[in-house]
């Protein structure tokens, strides 16, 4: 999937802590630094991620 920014803050923001996400876990994307990220995944399989990244916030260390 490709996600592009649109201008729309809120879109745009969800677009950036997608990245964040992705990052976190060290996956793969394709961008060109600026206005898209491309993920090679379904997107349950970006929710699980999310879900992932939430349940390791809440975990105590």
């Amino acid at each position: 999937m490709k996600y592009v920014l649109t201008g729309s803050f809120q879109y745009d923001l969800g677009i950036y802590g997608l990245k964040k996400i992705l990052d976190f876990f060290e996956e793969e994307y394709e961008t060109d630094g600026e206005y898209y990220i491309k993920v090679n995944k379904k997107p349950e399989e970006i929710l699980e991620l999310i879900i992932l990244k939430l349940v390791y916030q809440k975990t105590p260390v």
